[in-house]
């Protein structure tokens, strides 16, 4: 049995699927996590849901101050064991709901459950950068491009808030216990100012109203004539798919939506 796998028996845990409890265990993985999180030594450093700890180790190994947000008080034996000492904060609750501490970054294998939720919490705090593991899916469509069928809510949101990569993906093997589907590395640099000046809250009610129809033209789905769009320099029987953030801020710019 690994040290890990003995750990967890020592502690009477069992990964729960319903929590989306993936460890990433591949330690070559870890290693290139850390080395795109560009950690400086005594930098803040976040991650949400540390788990058994494992890239709670390499970040610190790499020098940085690690501040853990966990849910699951389960891990707190196994963590206090594995992290002991660690230059280690863990607070501990739901990260959609408690107070976030202040870090330089965030670097996270975030739970499949709950990963787009999250991102949408974490992106407006505008941490210096953002390294997270992902479910493949979601990592396709948080870097999808205009015209990508992946391409929708979750990419624009992102692409307002920055520049986003996929970085290398992970075979189930890399998680304990393996997951059903494949994952992937996802890199986001924060823009030094919003890409676009138009009011975000009126932006995204465009966008979700958009692809809350995704099948139809851009006309359709917004509910208006075809001439208003074309008025704006789009072609409204284009698919809301085909659309970058910059052309549904001229259609709030617009007054069209």
């Amino acid at each position: 049995m690994s040290e890990l796998g003995a750990t967890l028996s020592r502690h009477g845990i069992r990964l729960d699927k319903s929590f989306g409890q993936h460890l990433l265990v591949d330690a070559a993985a870890l290693r290139r996590i850390v080395a795109a999180a560009e950690i400086q030594p005594g930098e803040r450093v976040l991650e949400i849901g540390p788990g058994a700890g494992g890239l709670t180790l390499a970040l610190c190994a790499a020098g940085a101050h690690v501040e853990a947000v966990e849910l699951d008080r389960r891990w707190a034996g196994v963590l206090a064991e594995r992290l002991a000492g660690q230059d280690v904060a863990i607070t501990w609750g739901d990260a959609l709901k408690v107070d976030l501490p202040p870090a330089a970054k965030l670097v996270a294998n975030l739970p499949y459950n709950v990963a787009g939720p999250i991102l949408g919490r974490v992106l407006p705090m505008r941490y210096g950068l953002y390294v997270v593991a992902l479910q493949l899916e979601v990592a396709a469509r948080a870097v999808a491009r205009p015209g990508d069928r992946r391409h929708g809510s979750l990419s624009l949101f992102i692409a307002y808030h920055g520049a986003a990569e996929l970085l290398f993906r992970l075979p189930p093997g890399a998680f304990l216990p393996p997951p059903r589907v494949h994952s992937a590395i996802v890199r986001i640099r924060p823009h030094a100012a919003p890409p676009v000046d138009v009011p975000p809250e009126q932006l995204f009610a465009v966008i979700r109203r958009a692809f809350s129809h995704r099948r139809k033209t851009i006309a359709n789905a917004l509910g208006v004539a075809a001439a208003r769009v074309a008025a704006c320099g789009l072609d409204p029987l284009a698919r809301p798919e085909t659309l970058s953030l910059h052309d549904f801020a001229v259609l709030v710019r617009s007054g069209v939506y």
